[in-house]
């Protein structure tokens, strides 16, 4: 799979790639590289760090199982995937200063995304 070149391109092809690598491994290597990014003392971290746990713990529950997800599973990782993007993509680009989430944590995510999924 191609490496996507921004959030909202990774958001739109969450699916078709994450269909690709469908497995709770990959999720997990995702999100524990991109949440140190995001840590818990600044608020505006708190939507992205959010929408990673959730996707943390349905990796988690994926890979107990077998690490092969269900449909409802790859839905819901899909789901959390395109939310997490979309919404880093845009605290990143409102207008105010300091940022809402910097250029760095923003590249970070679109990293792990272009490595793990």
């Amino acid at each position: 799979m191609p490496s996507e070149p921004n959030l909202t391109s990774a958001a739109l092809n969450a699916y078709a790639n994450m269909w690709v690598s469908t497995n709770g491994t990959n999720w997990l290597a995702f999100c524990s590289e991109a949440l140190p990014f995001f840590p818990d003392d600044r608020p505006n971290n708190h939507p992205i760090a959010n929408w990673l746990a959730v996707l943390s713990t349905l990796a988690t529950t994926v890979v107990a199982e077998g690490n092969d997800p269900t449909a409802v599973e790859l839905r819901e990782a899909v789901s959390a995937v395109y939310r997490v993007c979309l919404l880093c993509n845009y605290l990143n680009g409102v207008p105010v200063s300091p940022k809402l989430i910097s250029d760095a944590q923003a590249a970070a995510l679109l990293a792990a995304y272009n490595s793990h999924l």
